[in-house]
């Protein structure tokens, strides 16, 4: 192939240095924002506490472990999720998952708080994003972020309370502590069942 030849495949930006910075800029904080998406969806926080118990066999360490994990991955997970389902790359998705919505009723399907809380419990901060996208496809970026972090605090907070008192009735065997334990471990369990049966009663729209 000769150098005329090469020259011809070759198609350099054409823009400006400016438009090129801000191409790459973009590109770069796409990546960033699917890279928090799947680092919540992926089990990090319980690699970090399983990491943690097996390198100093400390339970409170590792409760220290999990809930940190916890915390970085739901805030990471309510952050990214929000422009990623507002990129082209969400749209039609989003647009498909709403028709469907509508024929449930449409807008009088909307989340409160503890259920938008049960959600994140059960399914973490980029799922309850998806779930608020599709009720309001027109919600704005900063507020959904600033929602989103919040739920990310609650279910932190809920996440590492139930695991100090699940380690407690585990490394600690005494009676009250394995009543604790398994008073918490059911109320978590409680409000999984609670939340499918929540979004069960959601009936098709008579209208």
């Amino acid at each position: 192939m000769t150098e005329q030849s090469t020259q011809h495949n070759v198609e350099p930006f054409s823009g400006s240095a400016s438009e090129l910075k801000s191409r790459l800029t973009d590109r770069a904080s796409e990546a960033a924002y699917i890279g928090m998406v799947l680092l919540e969806l992926s089990p990090a926080n319980y690699a970090a506490g399983v990491a943690v118990q097996g390198a100093f066999g400390d339970p409170v360490l590792s409760v220290a472990a999990f809930t940190g994990a916890t915390l970085i991955s739901e805030v990471a997970g309510a952050i990214g999720s929000v422009p990623v389902l507002k990129s082209d790359l969400a749209h039609r998705p989003i647009a498909w998952s709403r028709r469907k919505l509508d024929k449930l009723g449409g807008d009088t399907i909307k989340t409160g708080a503890l259920t938008d809380l049960l959600i994140g419990l059960a399914a973490g901060t980029v799922a309850l994003n998806v779930a608020k996208e599709i009720q309001d496809p027109n919600r704005q970026q900063k507020p959904s972020i600033v929602y989103g972090v919040r739920m990310a605090l609650g279910i932190t907070a809920v996440s590492g309370i139930g695991s100090w008192f699940a380690a407690e009735g585990l490394y600690h065997p005494t009676t009250e502590n394995e009543l604790l334990a398994g008073g918490v471990l059911s109320a978590v369990f409680g409000l999984k069942v609670l939340t499918k049966r929540l979004l069960g009663k959601i009936k098709p729209s008579t209208d």
